[in-house]
């Protein structure tokens, strides 16, 4: 049976990335099953609030809140990088505190505040071999294969050189000349819906080298099924291949999207995400759960 609720919320956005975030610490929280009808509701940028995903923040007893997001297709992600700023700058605003730690479906991340609207974000090791990436990826490689620069064939696009990888999300990075010529839903709907290889679906990214130290990128994201104008966990990837494959010289990298700019810097067992997270407004609404 559906019921009327109240519904408090905060807009954010991460370089164009953006979301609904709903604090489920307090007050009413979203049942589990009741979740993906009200996502695709308040996600439809006609009828709803419109955005990329919901933000839900959840009590945890080993962070300072337990993040989730709920893509606007009804998927769960592991982890989003865009979208643990704004859960970051959000808690900073209520917490006051410059370093927190956010669970997550990949893990507890680390977040330092740099600067205001600026946050710094521990995303773990990038993951390439198969072993690490084989219950997302149904490829016959042997478990110890690298996953970087792959000749693999994809429905409509034939042989693609692509890597495979999880940066706290799967990825799917393909090096291309100029990637404005290309036609992005084309790889989205070669690679990213090509659910036979990549069952839990992945994000497609085509990563242009601009110089020694820069690169662009545009991701076809899983779970909203088209391009976004940013996603933390693909310029994490981008760059993470582009630095273990010799195509950048520099351990910090910058990285260019649609929406906005990104830094990447590789540590010894980690890489680091730099960037901004802006709150667009707060509101509340009614809604049928």
């Amino acid at each position: 049976m559906e019921m009327r609720i109240k519904l408090k919320f905060t807009k954010y956005q991460a370089c164009g990335n953006d979301f609904i975030l709903k604090d489920e610490r307090d007050g009413i929280t979203i049942p589990d099953e009741k979740k993906p009808k009200l996502v695709k509701k308040l996600c439809d940028r006609h009828f709803g609030i419109g955005a990329d995903g919901i933000l839900f923040v959840e009590p945890s007893n080993r962070a300072d809140a337990k993040m989730r997001l709920f893509d606007r297709e009804d998927r769960e992600a592991l982890m989003c990088g865009n979208g643990i700023r704004c859960v970051a700058d959000y808690l900073y605003n209520e917490l006051k505190k410059d370093r927190l730690l956010i669970d997550t479906n990949d893990g507890v991340k680390e977040i330092t505040r740099v600067d205001e609207n600026l946050y710094k974000v521990n995303m773990g090791r990038l993951r390439y071999l198969m072993k690490e990436v084989k219950k997302l990826f149904k490829g016959s490689f042997p478990d110890n294969e690298k996953l970087l620069d792959k000749e693999i064939t994809f429905p409509n696009l034939g042989k693609t050189r692509v890597s495979i990888v999880n940066s706290g999300d799967p990825h799917a990075v393909v090096f291309v000349k100029d990637i404005e010529k290309e036609d992005m839903d084309k790889y989205g709907k070669g690679i990213t819906e090509n659910f036979e290889l990549f069952p839990y679906g992945v994000n497609t990214d085509l990563c242009q080298i601009i110089d020694d130290e820069t690169i662009k990128v545009r991701t076809y994201e899983a779970g909203v099924c088209y391009e976004t104008m940013a996603c933390g966990t693909g310029a994490t990837a981008c760059a993470g291949v582009a630095y273990l494959t010799n195509r950048v010289k520099t351990n910090k990298i910058n990285v260019i999207a649609r929406g906005g700019e990104m830094t990447i810097e590789i540590g010894k067992n980690s890489l680091f995400m730099i960037g901004p997270a802006h709150r667009v407004f707060k509101g509340e609404m009614y809604a049928k759960i």
